[in-house]
């Protein structure tokens, strides 16, 4: 009874530790998109249903596309510094936070991961990212990306919300007002 005790505790304690404020040692501004995209989930649910439906209406085309762009990605990108893609959904997650805590170390580095598509709309802009989530899905971060192809338009050229992606570019940091933000430029869909 004890043992179980005790495992329960570990395991509460992991959660709320693991699950618990990632920017441990980060600079104070330094954010990423999960500000944006847990404020604007409720603005985007109305839009979420007719987004879904307008990309699922032009999957194929996407799909299309995105066959094309992973040919070009194979040779853009023959070199990943960061694979996350390969590891397992709680290393990947864990390696990210990793990658945001220290990101002077990734900077400029090719980054490739796999996740579920979101998007966000703040102030006019419209923001895309590939949500990592660990095994448990207690657990997520928003890897945002801005795609090299820049005549794609959204929602027709982009998959469907919450849909499997894998996106690899070079990772890196850009400012907006007095917070640091990070991302995925020059990226491919695969």
């Amino acid at each position: 009874m004890k043992k179980i005790i005790l495992i329960l505790c570990a395991c509460a304690v992991f959660a709320a530790v693991g699950c618990g404020n990632e920017n441990n040692g980060a600079n104070k501004n330094a954010k990423n998109v999960n500000d944006v995209f847990s404020s604007s989930a409720k603005d985007t649910s109305s839009e979420s249903s007719s987004s879904s439906q307008a990309s699922s209406v032009s999957s194929s085309a996407a799909q299309t596309q995105a066959e094309s762009s992973s040919k070009e990605t194979e040779n853009k990108y023959d070199k990943i510094d960061t694979d996350l893609s390969a590891m397992s959904e709680t290393m990947a997650y864990a390696e990210f936070v990793n990658i945001i805590n220290s990101p002077d170390k990734y900077k400029g580095k090719t980054i490739k991961a796999k996740g579920t598509f979101a998007v966000a709309e703040e102030n006019g802009n419209t923001y895309f990212a590939c949500m990592l989530t660990d095994a448990t899905a207690c657990c997520s971060q928003p890897l945002e990306f801005v795609l090299s192809d820049a005549a794609r338009q959204y929602p027709a050229d982009y998959p469907a919300l919450d849909s499997e992606i894998t996106v690899v570019g070079k990772f890196g940091m850009y400012n907006e007002g007095a917070n640091v933000y990070y991302q995925l430029s020059d990226a491919q869909l695969l």
